[in-house]
């Protein structure tokens, strides 16, 4: 009997910890949803605060033009009359999205000012890399 409960709860331990893993799992979010991209977004923002150079060489696709001239742009842009710099992106949606490739819109908006971007993201090297990004019109909702 106390063999068949040791048993028994070992099982009950055992399905517990596959369910939790599970539901963990459920909740990461897939890097081709929305808020993979989302998020993204956020950190390249985050990045751009933070001057850091070395997140926009990776994050970048080996084709994207003037790779330079951009993260050099990225990097030196002021932040809008703030004491701290204050950068946050809204509106974000998926425009298209298909295997190895998705584009984006979104506003950033830096202290007082917001400009409409357009990203496009394609898979390069078993990774999303950013193969373009524009100033572009928001997108009609």
């Amino acid at each position: 009997m106390i063999r068949a409960m040791r048993w028994g709860i070992g099982l009950l331990v055992v399905a517990a910890a596959a369910w939790n893993s599970g539901a963990s799992a459920q909740c990461a979010p897939a890097p081709d949803s929305p808020y993979f991209f989302r998020d993204l977004t956020q950190r390249r923002a985050e990045a751009r605060l933070a001057e850091d150079r070395a997140f926009f060489e990776k994050l970048l696709s080996a084709t994207f033009a003037n790779r330079a001239a951009f993260i050099d742009g990225e990097l030196a842009a002021e932040p809008a009359g703030e004491d701290k710099p204050v950068i946050a992106v809204r509106n974000f949606s998926l425009l298209e999205h298909r295997k190895g490739f998705v584009v984006t819109s979104y506003q950033l908006v830096e202290g007082n000012a917001g400009h409409w971007f357009r990203d496009v993201y394609q898979v390069e090297d078993g990774q999303w890399r950013l193969a373009s990004s524009e100033i572009a019109p928001p997108v009609a909702r």
